[in-house]
């Protein structure tokens, strides 16, 4: 024997075994146990209490009693926990810490030694697609057991069950291994992109593997006939009945029931039975999700590597540039040459497109219809004049009070989004952590949160990033903090602040001056580089109603025709939208409880009556009378299209608020035309009397009820 550190170190994860209340200790780490193997590696408290409860036996068991225990078993070592912040709705649920439970791996096999399962293999977890070749043909070698020798029979039977419990336990863990926080923390190092294609080859190898038996040991064991299983299972019980056993006596009852269980383990293993997903489809989707996940990590990590330079450095440089302008026109011009953004605008509606065709046109395809209320007395809502006009109106307001303020709100800006760009999508924070962040990064002299003016730019660089879909309130109100330093408000970040700042083709942070920046060369040509044209498209999407294939470079939109599976998972995945690629445009169709900008329709007249006049607008084009090119794009004459505005009105008018019905016919034509323009449903060039018609028209429309005819009729 050799002592080892190992060997005389106290094991404090075994002491749940036999500690006061190990009835509650015990049971906590089976419910952890069963959920692993599961796949379910994370518990919230409330989980593992509830599933508690369930049973009579802990009928007096209180919440205050499981979080206390919990506690005691992450002191053992028998659970990992990790604060989640991402599920809160409120500062004080922030601050309260809700915690989510892993099993460490000790628990995992300590767990397994006390359910006796058989054959431990303690080596290093792994895939082996050999395991399943040999299950495949044991399985297909059923039927004939039931004419072979009790030896024989009982020497297939083990071999089976072996590798059957090495394929269970080894895949769990191998799968757990790569859900952990280790792997977690390794995949966002830039070692990772050495190791991922190794990984990556590895697992596809294995899923090849699943795909080229299971199916095969599904059907041998749905084919197995009653009878010849019996026969199969009476000669495994007569070869067990036959061993000595001195220090246990076993029954033929107990026997049978241990070998049906096994068969009936492998059984629902492979064969999927009441509707429910098999082990093995869930194996195959759980390695197909980390071989996401992988490629994923890897394409982003490339992306911040891909210039050289380290993202939150830049953020860093460009702060210390905006601090170093002559005035705020220079800051501005560099602004422009930064970020270059205005207020996102989006179409919004939960309509799923039928087909994935990106060769499909809009017009091709049915609309989202919208039931609108009419705006008469039992409808009647407050309204303004044009709520459109109005949100514009407050953009610019935003932007004309931030570009007067001093240009430390630039550096403000930047230090928010380096702060941003180690936070994940949905991930949430409070204002002191953004606060102390800035403090302990903005270049130049400290920042003294006492003073109101420097609360109050913070707070308007904040309410700017909102209003650009960068980070949106959860809860909580920000004029508590201009008024007082200790006032808190929680935040969410939304994922956009990645594509906020254009990407460099050169390292920018030996830049000295604002200068630098401007009397750069490369801006220009950096636009057809490839990453640079990645995120140009991700910002088209992301902060305008949609993205034409006419507008801006031809590569742009081919770059959707290449890429446009991967472009729509990270959206899809990162943002509550879908996203919808058509021959000659593309949009991200915004959900209820997505939060980026503006969002059309509202729940104002004016989107009402846009709504009616796009559903006459398709109308006209479905029925021949518009034409549209094979670039998704119509042309109209100004008069025809007036026209147009001018019988929805005749036809729904009475269903609009009072002022709509009484404003005078040239002024309600120029503010609808005014409105579809800046919602980028149409372009209005005046000098050639002619409308361009764009093919976010036909993506949504609108009509009143049934009930109401909504002109002259309800007169």
């Amino acid at each position: 024997m050799q002592v080892t550190d190992k060997l005389t170190k106290a094991l404090t994860e075994a002491k749940y075994l036999n500690a006061d209340n190990v009835s509650r200790y015990r049971c906590i780490m089976r419910i952890f146990f069963e959920n692993y193997e599961k796949l379910r590696y994370w518990l919230y408290q409330e989980e593992v209490y509830a599933q508690m409860v369930q049973d009579p036996f802990f009928a007096e068991y209180k919440l205050e009693q499981c979080q206390q225990d919990l506690a005691m078993l992450v002191e053992w070592k028998n659970l990992n926990t990790i604060q989640d912040t991402r599920k809160v709705s409120s500062i004080e649920e922030f601050k309260n810490k809700k915690f989510r439970y892993q099993m460490s791996e000790y628990s995992v096999e300590i767990e397994r030694l006390v359910l006796r399962l058989e054959n431990l293999f303690i080596e290093g977890a792994s895939l082996e697609p050999t395991l399943l070749e040999r299950i495949r043909i044991n399985i297909s070698r059923f039927p004939q057991m039931a004419d072979e020798d009790l030896n024989k029979v009982y020497t297939w039977w083990n071999d089976l069950n072996n590798d059957f419990v090495r394929l269970n336990q080894n895949y769990q863990d191998y799968i757990r291994d790569l859900n952990s926080v280790k792997a977690e923390e390794m995949m966002h190092t830039k070692e990772f992109l050495v190791f991922k294609d190794r990984l990556v080859e590895y697992l596809r190898n294995f899923i090849k593997g699943l795909q080229r038996n299971v199916g095969v040991i599904e059907e041998d064991l749905r084919t197995l006939e009653d009878g010849n299983k019996q026969q199969v299972f009476e000669k495994i019980v007569q070869y067990e009945m036959l061993i000595p056993r001195m220090d246990v006596e076993v029954s033929r009852e107990l026997l049978e029931e241990k070998t049906k269980g096994r068969f009936q383990s492998i059984y629902e293993w492979f064969v999927s039975s009441n509707g429910e997903e098999n082990e093995a489809g869930k194996l195959l989707d759980a390695t197909n999700e980390i071989i996401r996940r992988i490629t994923r990590y890897a394409a982003q990590l490339s992306e911040k590597n891909a210039f050289g330079a380290n993202r939150r450095e830049e953020y860093r440089k460009v702060a210390e540039l905006f601090l170093k302008c002559e005035d705020v026109q220079q800051a501005h011009r560099m602004s422009a040459m930064v970020f270059g953004l205005e207020k996102p605008y989006h179409l919004k509606g939960d309509l799923v497109r039928e087909t994935d065709s990106m060769n499909q046109s809009v017009y091709e395809e049915r609309p989202f219809e919208v039931t609108l209320k009419p705006r008469v007395r039992t409808y009647r809502e407050k309204s303004s004049r044009s709520a459109i006009r109005e949100a514009a109106e407050e953009k610019q307001r935003t932007r004309q009070q931030m570009i007067k303020k001093q240009k430390e709100e630039y550096a403000f800006l930047c230090i928010l989004l380096m702060f941003l760009e180690e936070k994940d999508t949905q991930e949430q924070f409070i204002l002191s952590q953004l606060t102390e962040y800035i403090s302990a990064n903005m270049p130049g002299e400290s920042i003294d949160w006492t003073v109101y003016t420097s609360r109050r730019r913070l707070i308007k660089v904040l309410r700017y990033a909102v209003t650009q879909g960068i980070v949106s309130i959860t809860d909580g109100a920000d004029d508590a903090f201009m008024e007082d330093a200790a006032g808190e408000v929680l935040y969410e970040n939304t994922g956009a602040s990645r594509y906020f700042m254009r990407n460099f083709s050169k390292d920018i942070t030996d830049y000295g001056s604002p200068k630098d920046f401007l009397e750069s060369d490369w801006f220009a040509m950096d636009e057809d580089r490839g990453i640079a044209r990645r995120h140009r498209v991700y910002k088209r999407l992301l902060f305008a109603p949609g993205m034409y294939r006419r507008d801006g470079s031809e590569e742009d939109f081919e770059y959707l025709k290449y890429y446009g599976h991967r472009l729509t998972e990270d959206l899809e995945q990162n943002f509550d939208c879908h996203v919808h690629i058509h021959r000659g445009s593309a949009y991200v169709m915004l959900q209820d409880d997505c939060r980026m900008g503006n969002t059309f329709p509202g729940n104002n007249v004016l989107s009402d009556i846009i709504l009616l006049c796009l559903a006459e607008l398709r109308k006209r084009i479905e029925q021949k009378e518009w034409n549209i090119q094979k670039n998704e794009i119509g042309i109209v004459d100004t008069v025809s299209f007036e026209q147009m505005i001018r019988s929805v009105r005749q036809k729904y008018g009475q269903g609009f608020s009072k002022n709509y019905r009484e404003m005078p016919d040239s002024e309600f034509l120029s503010t609808v035309m005014a409105a579809m323009e800046l919602w980028m449903f149409i372009k209005w060039d005046k000098a050639s009397h002619q409308v361009e018609i764009y093919p976010a028209a036909g993506k949504l429309q609108g009509t009143y009820p049934k009930d109401f005819a909504g002109g002259r009729e309800n007169e």
